[in-house]
């Protein structure tokens, strides 16, 4: 063939075969040759069938939604559905011969009418679109007619409509299982009941009946007598699943790994792939799927005026500004996943910076880079921090000097990691060593809610005890002692320091407030969560408590607290004791 294609479903008849390929009917000569389209939907389709004389093609086609029977002729023209069945069970499976003068009528499996999706049954459809009417063979997903009324078919469970190698090696109650009737009486018989396997595709081909089977553990073409004797193999094992078998009575074709193979009898010496066919016409091809970054948003991590943000999504890190600017690609490397970005602006640095969790080396790592780095940097990987040292990490805090980071690990750690200068980092280079210490460390579960003072001093984050008690601790960075803020009564989330140091607000469930039930008699808590306040220092007063001169105006400057200024932004905690907290007064 002149560019590759998968094609599927293939099904001899005389000088002709059809298949399905790109989401379209096809038909070809068997010899080779150019092939056209049948079908112009570009809509999933499947099970194409050749009729008796070969003038016509029917399949299944879902080109109004759910699968339904669609005829057509080979020699062109619109094609005409024949069902209105609504059942995603739907599937051609062949012709029934025509009796009389009447015309050869479409068979075809649906749950139309039945109980369950489950319970597919054999209907023969006109093609005039007329009723269709129930031919009495029972739950069965495919079905073969022989000679003298014979007619061979395999059993609805699992298998129904369903590829064998899509569901390999099953070997359940549900198999595939072949079942005969040799004289048309009405009277099954199960046959092959010996063979270990999922049974599927059955034909008459010549006096012998023929299937596909996973027995020896690889779908192949098998065939034996009726009565199950003479068991013969006509694929090989080591090509890859055989699949989606059809005849003519003569010959087999099927499909394997998207290529066409053709059996010329029973008695041949082995299958010949049919690759002398050439599909015409517009070809679908390859392009780039656009993704919507919204369906797949991260973290998004503001700067601290409002002009740009950090961006993950999809394991990808962008900077992205605010208004009248470019997006940036701070990581976007094939098979490395950034996330958690943090965005801090140390001191001495003229813009913001941002540091991220990476697995560009295989174990989680901190990636540091800036957010508008030098013309001569554009591009170049971030500096990874810790590379090894981490685990996996599932939540990160920078302080804002930008002089540590805190990460939280998924065995309970608190890590606090030292930052390097940023007037010293190189993008691009290799890995740095960070000095990594450990602060704390659960036994209970995991640590977040992470969180740095203002004045990046002080360290806040949520410790779980025995579930689902949380309590708020602090550690102060200088020298890395932990006081608890909060006693394990609680739970205790969602700390973060008020702007000016002095007081820690988090959420905490520890408002019992019995409410009685409308429909039941009995009381709840409903409303147990809620915002509290806790003050760090003995010394500073609560904000929802009297003030010498009153209560100011908006916009008024607060009574200054005793021993120090109202307006201060340094944290200092008392040790003396746990904080209750206050209850917010929103």
């Amino acid at each position: 063939m002149t560019a590759p294609s998968y094609l599927r479903y293939p099904h001899p008849n005389g000088d002709l075969l059809t298949f399905v390929a790109e989401d379209d009917v096809w038909a070809a000569p068997v010899a080779g040759g150019r092939a056209w389209r049948v079908s112009a939907d570009s809509v999933p389709v499947s099970t194409p069938r050749l009729s008796p004389d070969g003038a016509h093609i029917a399949w299944t086609s879902t080109r109004d939604g759910a699968p339904e029977v669609h005829l057509a002729a080979v020699d062109g023209g619109p094609s005409r559905r024949l069902t209105h069945w609504g059942s995603g069970e739907t599937g051609v499976r062949g012709w029934l011969p025509a009796t009389g003068d009447g015309e050869p009528e479409i068979l075809a499996i649906t749950p139309r009418g039945q109980a369950s999706t489950r319970r597919t049954v054999v209907r023969a459809v006109p093609m005039d679109a007329g009723a269709s009417r129930v031919l009495p063979y029972g739950p069965v997903s495919s079905v073969a007619h022989g000679p003298d009324g014979a007619v061979l078919v395999v059993s609805a469970g699992q298998s129904r409509g369903r590829d064998g190698a899509r569901w390999k090696r099953y070997r359940g109650g549900t198999a595939g299982k072949l079942w005969i009737d040799r004289d048309g009486s009405g009277t099954f018989e199960r046959v092959h009941a010996d063979l270990n396997g999922n049974l599927e595709w059955p034909m008459w081909v010549g006096g012998r009946i023929a299937f596909i089977s996973d027995h020896e553990n690889i779908g192949a073409l098998y065939s034996s007598l009726p009565d199950g004797t003479d068991l013969r193999r006509h694929s090989p094992l080591d090509g890859g699943y055989a699949r989606q078998a059809a005849t003519d009575g003569e010959r087999v074709a099927w499909m394997r790994r998207g290529e066409l193979w053709l059996l010329e009898s029973l008695d041949a010496d082995g299958p010949r792939p049919l690759d002398g066919i050439r599909l015409a016409g517009r070809r679908a091809d390859r392009r780039p799927r656009p993704v919507s970054a919204l369906r797949r948003l991260g973290t998004v991590a503001p700067d601290h005026e409002g002009r740009g943000s950090a961006v993950e999504t999809r394991g990808t890190l962008h900077w992205l500004t605010h208004r009248e600017g470019p997006v940036r690609a701070l990581d976007v490397r094939p098979g490395v996943r950034a996330r958690l970005p943090r965005v801090f602006r140390p001191a001495d640095a003229d813009g913001e910076w941002v540091l991220w969790v990476t697995d560009a080396e295989g174990d989680d790592a901190l990636a540091l880079a800036p957010a508008a780095p030098a013309a001569e940097d554009e591009g170049a990987p971030p500096r990874l921090l810790a590379p090894g040292e981490l685990g996996r990490v599932l939540d990160l805090a920078v302080a804002p000097d930008g002089s540590r980071a805190a990460v939280a690990t998924h065995d309970g750690r608190l890590l606090l990691v030292d930052l390097p200068d940023v007037t010293d980092v190189t993008v691009g280079t290799d890995a740095a060593d960070a000095a990594v210490h450990e602060l704390d460390r659960s036994a209970h579960g995991d640590v977040d809610g992470l969180g740095f003072s203002p004045d990046s001093a002080w360290l806040v984050w949520s410790h779980p005890g025995s579930n689902p008690l949380r309590q708020l601790k602090l550690a102060r960075v200088a020298d890395r002692e932990v006081v608890e803020a909060t006693p394990l009564r609680f739970r205790d989330f969602s700390p973060v320091f008020t702007r000016d140091g002095k007081h820690l607000a988090f959420l905490s469930e520890r408002t019992f407030d019995p409410i009685y039930d409308a429909h039941v008699f009995d009381l709840s808590f409903p409303a147990a969560c809620r915002p509290h306040l806790l003050t760090l220092a003995a010394q500073t007063p609560s904000p929802f408590g009297p003030q010498r001169h009153g209560r100011p105006v908006p916009g008024a400057p607060a009574d200054p607290a005793p021993g120090g200024d109202a307006n201060g932004t340094d944290a200092e905690a008392d040790r003396s004791g746990h904080g209750e907290g206050d209850e917010g007064k929103g």
